[in-house]
């Protein structure tokens, strides 16, 4: 049975010293209350935020492909790999880079740059799928997709 959020218990305490730093910042405004109407000001342009990954990170190639999905749609998606260093050109790992769902700003550059040291050391290839236009439901066929593209280079299906 489903706890509604009437039932679960009231939020515990902040330990002390987070509590005096939340009271020192909170009137300086830093956290804006969130709200629909807000969110679209905060979004940076996907090419922005791009061409920002690319100047943090000059040694890594990115592709932006286009995966074909089941319904003849496509879902853009961002491939990353090392252009310099020891693995360049070497098997390795695939690291699929995915929000945990609650993505309300950002786009599919926004989290690669924790997973480039991975990239560095271990080669292989980052991919990254474009989530606020993924269709809802299963993810199985387009992971199969989004593998198939990045691994072989070929038409995911």
């Amino acid at each position: 049975m489903s706890r509604t959020h009437e039932e679960l218990p009231a939020r515990p305490a902040y330990d002390s010293a987070t509590a005096a730093l939340l009271e020192r910042i909170e009137p300086l405004g830093v956290f804006g209350t969130m709200t629909v109407q807000k969110i679209p000001s905060w979004r940076l342009p996907a090419d922005e935020v791009r061409a920002s990954f690319l100047l943090k990170h000059p040694d890594i190639d990115l592709e932006d492909v286009d995966v074909l999905r089941q319904d003849e749609t496509t879902l853009p998606a961002a491939v990353a790999r090392s252009a310099q260093g020891a693995c360049v050109g070497r098997p390795g790992p695939l690291f699929l880079s995915l929000h945990g769902g609650g993505l309300v700003m950002g786009c599919r550059f926004n989290g690669l740059s924790t997973v480039v040291p991975w990239l560095r050391r271990y080669g292989g290839v980052i991919v990254s799928p474009e989530y606020r236009l993924a269709p809802r439901g299963s993810g199985t066929g387009r992971r199969r997709g989004l593998l198939h593209h990045a691994v072989l280079g070929g038409r995911a299906r």
